[in-house]
């Protein structure tokens, strides 16, 4: 009688260690589906780019930069990036006149 309960909790062991591993080798299967679904959502997004803080586009032009922008650390630590209300990048606006004695190089 003995033998024959203890060859039952052994089958119902074994069972369930079955079951167990089954449940966690399908959880497991499920977790790296949807991570692999998450990855491809993710790589088909559009990129994101840090220009797009401080440039727009202009059709005859191209992408330009947007004025009166303030960007501390854009670059790293302490890079900041500014541009005037002329859109270059310069904390001060110039003059439409060239002041006596400069010369002007617009890149």
């Amino acid at each position: 009688m003995k033998k024959t309960f203890y060859k039952i909790i052994k089958i119902g062991l074994a069972n369930l260690i079955i079951i167990v591993l089954f449940i966690v080798i399908l959880e497991g299967g499920a977790s790296l589906y949807f991570a692999y679904q998450g990855a491809r959502q993710e790589i088909k997004k559009e990129p994101f780019l840090a220009e797009r803080l401080h440039t727009e586009y202009d059709p005859l032009l191209g992408w330009i930069n947007k004025p009166n922008i303030s960007i501390d650390h854009m670059y790293g630590p302490n890079v900041y990036l500014k541009t005037n209300s002329q859109r270059f990048r310069n904390k001060n606006d110039f003059t439409i006149r060239i002041p006596k004695g400069k010369i002007r190089i617009i890149c």
